[in-house]
Order: structure tokens, then C-alpha cells, then sequence
């Protein structure tokens, strides 16, 4: 069965603190391995085809498609381990 949530105004939002905990983390992550995202990075690799050191293809294929896939993955990865976590402690305390 499915339950309304309460309004927004009944909701209990959570504190700063444990937003920052569950952000910070993953971007100190993401900067370690130096991975990039398909948006900004773009930017880099647009310039390396606009000054003639790179190729479009070298762009299409090497950077935004592999970057896109890299992303889409953990973008759901994360997606979903939140939705997780957030359905298994709304069952939690209910139970």
C-alpha cells in the first residue's frame, strides 16, 4: 500500500550537516580519480579541437563517449544507492 508523505511543512528536513557529510565524500572522490564530466570537460576538449591539436572524431570518440557512458553509470549507480538508502530508512522507522 501506498502511503502519502506529509506536507511539506510536517516534513523534517535535515540538517546541513549531514547534506555536507553525504556531498563532500563523493566530490573529494570524483577529484582523486580525476574523473570528468561530460559537460565541463567538454569545455577542455572543445579547445583542443578549436586550436587544431585534437580531432573531432578524436573528441566524439575518445572523450564524450566515454565520458558520457562513465557518467550515465554512476549517475544511476548513485541514483540508486540513495533511493536505497532512503526507502530502507523510511522502512526502518516504520517498523
Amino acid at each position: 500500500m501506498i502511503q502519502e508523505s506529509p506536507p511539506q511543512e510536517e516534513q523534517e528536513q535535515k540538517p546541513v550537516r549531514q547534506k555536507t557529510e553525504a556531498v563532500l565524500p563523493l566530490s573529494w572522490l570524483i577529484g582523486v580519480l580525476g574523473a570528468t564530466h561530460i559537460v565541463g570537460g567538454s569545455v577542455d576538449a572543445f579547445y583542443l579541437v578549436a586550436v587544431g591539436e585534437r580531432s573531432v572524431g578524436d573528441f566524439v570518440f575518445r572523450h564524450a563517449v566515454s565520458t558520457l557512458r562513465g557518467n550515465m553509470a554512476g549517475g544511476i549507480t548513485l541514483v540508486a544507492a540513495f533511493g536505497h538508502a532512503q526507502f530502507a530508512r523510511a522502512d526502518r522507522i516504520q517498523s
